[in-house]
């Protein structure tokens, strides 16, 4: 699956991930799957301490998803997805290879629902929200709260459903 995804980070700005995963159908009722997703704009945010900086942040998860009346032509699903992100801020005045050396991994819970237009047999268009939760933030002038926030994603599916 490939997906784009809309989030608000850092002072409410408009962050958009750009991913992709995959996964395994079971009992035909109950998905298992994994995705990673990574930051494609810039971000600018200013610190608690008053700096500038840019965020950067990459996101792998294990997604647990419940689709209902899948033979439908529209039909919701519910995942709970949850795992690692590594989040960093950027000194925008460097280089772009060169980083500050506080990077953070941080655990993220994203409860979402989808819904889920079926335009062939092996071929799903889905439009999810959710939330996402994070802790384990310790960046200097970053909090928890700072990358937290709804969701919408875009995705497109392809395989044996």
């Amino acid at each position: 699956a490939a997906s784009a995804e809309f989030t608000q980070l850092g002072d409410g700005e408009t962050g958009f991930f750009l991913g992709g995963g995959g996964g395994l159908v079971l009992n035909g009722r109950f998905m298992i799957g994994a995705d990673l997703s990574i930051l494609a704009n810039d971000i600018e945010y200013r610190t608690t301490d008053d700096l500038d900086r840019f965020i950067e942040f990459t996101k792998l998860n294990l997604n647990f998803t419940w689709p209902f009346w899948q033979e439908a032509l529209v039909h919701p699903a519910v995942t709970l997805s949850g795992g690692m992100g590594w989040l960093r801020l950027r000194n925008p005045a460097k280089e772009v290879d060169e980083q500050d050396p506080d990077a953070d991994t941080v655990f993220q819970a994203q409860p979402m629902a989808h819904l889920i237009l079926n335009v062939t047999n092996s071929t799903r268009l889905s439009l999810s929200g959710g939330y996402r939760w994070v802790t384990g933030v310790n960046t200097a002038g970053f909090r928890d709260q700072d990358a937290e926030g709804g969701f919408v994603t875009l995705s497109f599916v392809f395989g044996a459903f």
